[in-house]
């Protein structure tokens, strides 16, 4: 199973459910001028190892070039402030019942727009190990945060050679 990221232009249109509203305002700051776009573990580690406040440790990182990074890589620590913004009330999906879509995509819009002085990274991941159930996913984050973007690209599969043929031949999936 695969998501779908190349449509025909007859297939692109109102008429198509995979273009919603919410949809097109999420992924247009993807394309932004003020997005860099990370492709490997190691430019995330390097990111991360270089952000404010990172603690690189003496701990090597266990099999480190077997994941793409350089043999001499350190596990890199980074604490956190509070956690905010992850309540189960804010998690909002459009079209389900009660979710007024109208002002989500409101909301959505208002952060894209304040995102627009600030650097972005944009890196994608697959989730799934297997071609019988493999997505694309792609994730957007502020200069700032990139000890969270290498976590996040350590917690799935970064897009190496292998994956990328996999995910290649797997089936692709509507909706």
């Amino acid at each position: 199973m695969s998501t779908k990221a190349n449509f025909k232009r007859e297939e692109i249109g109102a008429h198509n459910p995979m273009f919603t509203q919410t949809r097109a305002i999420i992924e247009a700051p993807f394309y932004g001028n003020n997005v860099i776009k990370v492709s490997t573990l190691r430019e995330a580690y390097e990111l991360a190892k270089n952000s404010p406040g990172t603690v690189v440790t003496d701990m090597p990182v266990y099999r480190a070039e077997e994941i793409g990074l350089d043999p001499e890589s350190k596990v890199l620590l980074f604490n956190d402030g509070n956690v905010s913004g992850r309540a189960a009330a804010a998690r909002k999906i459009a079209g389900e019942p009660g979710v007024d879509t109208n002002d989500l995509n409101g909301k959505v819009k208002e952060a894209v727009y304040q995102s627009r002085n600030t650097l972005l990274y944009h890196a994608q991941v697959y989730i799934g190990l297997h071609e019988d159930f493999m997505v694309k996913a792609h994730l957007l984050i502020p200069e700032g945060e990139e000890n969270i973007l290498y976590s996040w690209m350590l917690n799935f599969q970064y897009m190496s050679d292998e994956y990328v043929k996999m995910y290649k031949r797997s089936t692709p999936v509507d909706g």
